[in-house]
């Protein structure tokens, strides 16, 4: 319907995150001349992370033929290239899959997209990028009350648990620990 793909057109111009759109021409007489790769569900290894966390991506590179698929592929975080992120990729079999694996850390706080993409031209490239958002958070505060601070290290009450919930050689830690005595508690 015209009618429907002119309001698309309009609002696609003012939205701030515009929606990526792809009509695809199936030509069932004639077979493509380079493999069709594609990149699969991309899984996050956490769903939120702290700034400057070390996070594990993985996804998947499919190939659909007609021939092995060799190439690279890349991770983009809120559409920008990581720096030395591209990895080779195959031969991946006509009718294969391979695994692909990132690790990237973001640094500021908010929602951010991680994309995965393939390099260089294929079939049909509509299907070479994959993207997840991911929320960066800042490390959650946690308030230790310590009965009885020890006069050694590790004696105190809390010290067992500040230890294992910020290590102090963490840089990142995932909780903000503080301890107080009951005495601070007013």
């Amino acid at each position: 319907e015209t009618g429907r793909w002119g309001l698309l057109r309009t609002l696609r111009g003012r939205l701030p995150i515009p929606p990526r759109i792809w009509a695809i021409a199936f030509d069932a007489g004639h077979a493509p001349e380079f493999p069709n790769g594609s990149i699969g569900r991309i899984v996050v290894a956490r769903a939120l992370v702290t700034p400057g966390l070390p996070v594990e991506i993985t996804t998947t590179v499919d190939n659909a033929g007609p021939g092995p698929l060799s190439g690279a592929a890349e991770l983009l975080v809120d559409g920008q290239p990581t720096a030395g992120s591209p990895q080779l990729i195959g031969p991946v079999p006509a009718g294969g899959r391979a695994p692909l694996s990132f690790r990237t850390s973001l640094a500021l706080p908010g929602s951010h997209l991680i994309a995965v993409r393939l390099l260089g031209g294929d079939s049909l490239p509509a299907d070479d990028l994959s993207e997840v958002p991911v929320q960066v958070v800042p490390a959650i505060p946690v308030l230790l009350v310590n009965g009885e601070p020890g006069l050694e290290p590790l004696s105190g009450e809390t010290d067992f648990l500040r230890a294992a919930l910020a290590p102090s050689d963490d840089e990142t830690p995932q909780f903000r620990v503080s301890v107080i005595t009951p005495e601070a508690l007013t």
